[in-house]
């Protein structure tokens, strides 16, 4: 199966997905609209599509997961995408809560503290990217903005995270570690600050 077919059958496939934490659920009921979960199914065919373009052949030097490198600043933007989508869902949610001021308040201490963390990590711990652009690779800001904003709504949330991290790899911006430190202080920031 093709990547183009295997994207087609997902979207034209009448099995729902449904994401509730810590587990997956297919509802084969017949019903594409099932649970009103579309967005879901988008999340998830997205993070599929990740992972069957993360086995494509790359060079030798690069990263695990990286993506062929004409592929690699379309993944890059993606994933920045994913990242501002991320905090402004979880922005709006915070603005629409019953008590909004406290609630903004906790959303932008997370994203400042995330990134004054990761900017001075960068800084005091020079690490090279994969694909040697600069010296800023410890540990994924992407991944760590996406991971402290996530809990808005858990099925959607993570699932943007694990784009937002995946994508890096496949960008050939950080090494897996660097993406799975940046998941980690991102979410102790996101649970401390809650």
């Amino acid at each position: 199966m093709t990547l183009a077919e295997f994207a087609r059958w997902l979207v034209d496939s009448r099995v729902a997905v449904v994401v509730k934490p810590y587990r997956i659920v297919a509802c084969a009921c017949g019903d594409a609209n099932c649970h009103g979960w579309r967005l879901i199914r988008a999340a998830v065919a997205v993070l599929a599509f990740v992972a069957l373009l993360a086995g494509s052949p790359a060079a030798a030097q690069d990263a695990p997961g990286a993506w062929p490198p004409e592929h690699r600043r379309l993944a890059d933007g993606i994933s920045t995408a994913a990242v501002w989508t991320q905090i402004g869902l979880a922005t709006w949610h915070a603005a629409r809560s019953s008590d909004p001021r406290p609630a903004l308040l906790k959303h932008a201490g997370r994203v400042g503290l995330t990134v004054a963390l990761a900017e001075l990590t960068k800084h005091f711990v020079p690490c090279d990217r994969p694909d040697r652009s600069d010296r800023k690779s410890c540990f994924s800001e992407h991944t760590a903005l996406a991971v402290s904003s996530a809990g808005w709504n858990v099925s959607i949330s993570f699932s943007l995270a694990g784009a937002a991290g995946g994508l890096r790899l496949g960008a050939n911006k950080h090494y897996p570690r660097d993406v799975a430190i940046g998941a980690g202080v991102g979410g102790a920031i996101g649970y401390f600050l809650r």
